[in-house]
């Protein structure tokens, strides 16, 4: 290769180079940031549910469909609050005066069951009754008694049927319908008052369980338990019949949960665990009750508010007992 050839492909080489590197330092251009969401408010109203769009700028003007295609400024002009009486999507844009999109929203609303009402009626016996009313049409009502949120596969109120109100119950309902959003759960009556104890006035190794428990509770957003004196005393008994019979049902072959009747207590849903081991310590029991489904379901329980501890050691195992009632 003769002179002037290798300057000529050192000339060309430096050119590729040369454009290769303005390759990469070539800056990227930025996309345009997103537009931001138009202020919006919900509300129900009867048997419908009413959306209000609010403008960044009352200057802007904002546009919307409710068909689910994209607005343009071709779409109908928002004027004042868009109300429906199904499930409706609405997709809004918000432009200003120079045609350029300031905001947007893409949001589903939905009107809900109106609120229930809860009255009670006695009967001819004397029973309080709980009547339950909606003013949405063909809603069906559902209710609880352990304190868990109704749903659909709870009990179910019918007009004619009226649940019967006793004191210490407390009913929750709410009312569903399709094509509509359940209505807000109400709750009718009062928690039974109890002889709330504190830890430091029981043994302390029933104390710790109390502890423990309620770390496992608290820790995963659950209202600690409190501790019912009544309880203790009931499981006290049932710790002692673990020795005649480590069982569910009681020596005398009727249910544990006839132990609350001896102590005073009426007991909608009650829940036991019990364990036994050699192991007698706090910790390891309320670990072997983590450790079970069951019993964590009966630990971790929304339903349950106090509970009742009970220890009982002889031939050289420790028996216990957890109560729980709500």
């Amino acid at each position: 290769m003769n002179t002037t050839m290798k300057r000529l492909v050192s000339v060309v080489l430096a050119l590729v180079i040369m454009l290769a590197a303005v390759t990469v330092i070539m800056p990227v251009k930025a996309s345009a940031a997103s537009s931001s969401q138009i202020k919006y408010s919900v509300k129900y109203v009867g048997d419908k549910v009413q959306l209000t769009l609010t403008a960044k700028n009352s200057t802007n003007t904002i546009y919307y469909t409710a068909n689910g295609k994209k607005p343009t400024t071709s779409s109908a002009k928002y004027t004042g609050a868009l109300q429906a009486s199904g499930k409706a999507t609405i997709r809004a844009i918000e432009v200003t005066k120079k045609g350029t999109t300031a905001a947007s929203i893409n949001i589903t609303v939905q009107p809900r069951v109106q609120a229930l009402q809860v009255t009670v009626k006695e009967s001819s016996s004397g029973l309080k009754l709980l009547k339950v009313t909606t003013a949405t049409a063909g809603a069906s009502i559902y209710y609880t008694i352990d304190g868990t949120d109704p749903t659909k596969k709870s009990y179910e109120y019918k007009t004619g049927s009226e649940p019967i109100y006793t004191e210490g119950t407390v009913f929750r309902f709410r009312a569903y319908k399709n094509g509509m959003k359940s209505s807000k759960i109400v709750s009718y009556g009062e928690l039974a008052s109890f002889n709330e104890i504190s830890a430091d006035k029981i043994d302390s190794e029933l104390a710790e369980v109390v502890r423990l428990v309620n770390i496992e509770r608290t820790s995963r957003g659950l209202d600690a338990l409190k501790i019912d004196a009544d309880m203790m005393k009931a499981a006290d008994i049932r710790a002692k019949e673990l020795y005649v019979k480590y069982d569910h049902t009681r020596p005398d072959g009727s249910s544990c949960f006839t132990v609350f009747d001896e102590v005073g207590l009426s007991h909608p849903k009650p829940g036991e665990n019990i364990g036994m081991t050699s192991e007698d310590t706090p910790a390891h029991i309320v670990e072997l009750w983590m450790n079970s489904p069951k019993h964590r379901e009966n630990i971790l329980s929304v339903s349950f508010t106090r509970i009742g501890v009970g220890h009982y050691v002889k031939g050289g195992m420790g028996h216990w007992v957890q109560l729980f009632l709500r």
